[in-house]
């Protein structure tokens, strides 16, 4: 479908977020339209096993068969080859690329709800700079030498954060994304890892231009695209292509998968991919579809988002959308 791996880079689907019984319809609907699939710890990795597509893991839990279990967090060293243990049944096929968020400054992290979105929280003391140095490379050391281990070769990466400040939202909110979305930091952290790459969340960056460094809706590109290109693009394997939510007036700032078009999403996608040394091997696209009531703006924004990479070159301009979202296109 598209061109080769070492040229061009696969276009897939995040499934992380699905509902399962509704998931493993619907993906045989989408699963020849696909380079890859993405999975995320979670019960979306039920449906993992068998499938001959290639596929990348993200890893967000320490337990990746329960979504409310604890944050894989790398601030907690202790933890981390216990978490990667768990998903070694996972590993063993292969994936294009392993990822970890690159946090957190604090060790013990917690969920709460920020008006109707849940948000990782700092429930202890958050960590110096150099103490959440310290501790997220003694964690990658681990993580490299588990890979080494078991034999796994694959691109291990980092994903970006979406900043949050204390009280942020809420008057009792605590952070646990200090230094970890500075450039600086995050700068520094690839020149200490050498062997670890980008992954790179657009979202996450606007979420971050706008908390950090005052994006308005008039300014949001600017302030993404400045931010970005602070950070070290060239080491880039992938790249998580999703919507926000963002209301200013009514102070609702959301990292949704929603509302792809919205915020110049695609803009700044572009931005990105057009920077000289820029080569990611994989674009995820990571909707929030919960079930079939989703459908109606996710086909709208699949629709725009393959557009767009056909004129990219990104994919072949035959390219045609999968039958079920035309007729929800349609029927929306």
């Amino acid at each position: 479908m598209l061109c080769n791996i070492l040229i061009m880079p696969l276009f897939g689907l995040g499934v992380w977020n699905y509902n399962v019984n509704f998931l493993r319809e619907f993906q045989e609907k989408l699963y020849n339209h696909l380079d890859v699939l993405e999975f995320v710890s979670g019960h979306s990795l039920l449906i993992l096993h068998g499938l001959p597509k290639p596929y990348t893991l993200h890893v967000r839990r320490v337990d990746p068969h329960v979504e409310d279990t604890r944050q894989f967090n790398l601030a907690v060293p202790e933890e981390v080859e216990e978490g990667i243990r768990k998903h070694e049944p996972y590993l063993i096929n292969g994936p294009l690329v392993v990822s970890f968020h690159l946090g957190f400054s604090a060790v013990d992290v917690g969920k709460m709800y920020v008006g109707y979105c849940r948000r990782c929280y700092a429930v202890s003391k958050p960590l110096s700079r150099e103490e959440t140095l310290s501790t997220i490379n003694r964690s990658l050391d681990i993580i490299r030498q588990y890979f080494k281990n078991i034999g796994v070769r694959t691109r291990l990466a980092l994903e970006n954060l979406d900043y949050y400040p204390d009280y942020f939202g809420n008057p009792s909110y605590k952070s646990p994304y200090h230094w970890v979305c500075d450039p600086d930091f995050i700068n520094e952290i690839f020149d200490q890892n050498p062997d670890f790459w980008l992954l790179l969340d657009i979202g996450h960056a606007q979420i971050t231009a706008i908390t950090k460094y005052k994006a308005t809706p008039s300014t949001i590109k600017e302030k993404t695209i400045d931010y970005i290109f602070q950070l070290p693009l060239e080491k880039t394997v992938e790249i998580h292509v999703n919507g926000i939510t963002w209301d200013p007036k009514k102070g609702v700032l959301i990292d949704s998968h929603k509302d792809l078009c919205e915020w110049e999403h695609l803009d700044i996608l572009g931005c990105v991919l057009d920077q000289r040394g820029v080569n990611p091997i994989v674009i995820i696209y990571e909707p929030r579809v919960l079930g079939p009531k989703d459908l109606g703006w996710f086909s709208r924004d699949f629709a725009a988002l393959t557009d767009f990479l056909k004129d990219k070159g990104i994919l072949e301009s035959t390219y045609e959308l999968p039958p079920i979202l035309k007729k929800y296109i349609k029927e929306n």
